[in-house]
């Protein structure tokens, strides 16, 4: 499924200058942000990581000199990515979107990802929205919500931000801003439609 469009207005305006995607399938949301960030002009790169050969193969086929498509389990996949080309200055998005069948990597990828201290915006989605009717995933009894990976970003999220306006598939995701204060966080987003989540 594709990313929610209201992700390009967080690109604009926490100026992202590196994307990393975990789940390619059909390469909608690879798309869909490589033409983002050619509309806005900015310089940029992307990460596409999956674990099927065959949706890395379709990625490489485009050719896009910006984009580097990494084949393999998600959370090897990225603390190989974080270690040799996210540079401590990079202002980093990375939207978690990988389930390969049995495995659902959620945590093992935030378990790399909290290696990180520039900062990064992380998107999780088919999140669990409170109060609303949105679609989202359940692995193994277990919802994509806060609840489920709370433990985890206590100690580096004041609260849980959410996409208050689905996509076109009536989902939507959990955006985590590590290491800012809220009131940080709130200035930047006047203006878009979310809701703020309390870990407990």
């Amino acid at each position: 499924m594709a990313i929610n469009p209201l992700a390009k207005e967080l690109i604009i305006r926490f100026n992202i200058n590196r994307f990393i995607e975990t789940g390619i399938w059909k390469g909608d949301t690879m798309t869909i942000v490589d033409g983002w960030f050619k509309e806005l002009k900015m310089d940029y790169f992307m990460f596409e990581i999956d674990s099927s050969e065959e949706y890395c193969k379709n990625a490489v086929k485009l050719g896009n000199p910006n984009i580097l498509v990494l084949q393999g389990s998600s959370d090897m996949a990225l603390r190989q990515l974080m270690w040799r080309w996210i540079l401590p200055w990079d202002r980093v998005m990375i939207y978690l979107d990988a389930h390969w069948e049995e495995y659902w990597p959620l945590r093992d990828e935030l378990k790399q990802v909290l290696d990180l201290k520039n900062k990064p915006i992380i998107l999780i989605d088919d999140y669990k929205t409170p109060g609303r009717a949105y679609g989202y995933d359940t692995y193994h009894w277990n919802d994509c919500g806060t609840e489920y990976i709370k433990d985890l970003i206590k100690d580096r999220v004041e609260k849980v931000y959410i996409f208050d306006k689905p996509n076109k598939d009536n989902r939507t995701s959990g955006i985590l801003f590590l290491d800012r204060t809220e009131e940080e966080i709130d200035k930047m987003l006047e203006g878009i439609p979310v809701i703020k989540e309390e870990l407990y």
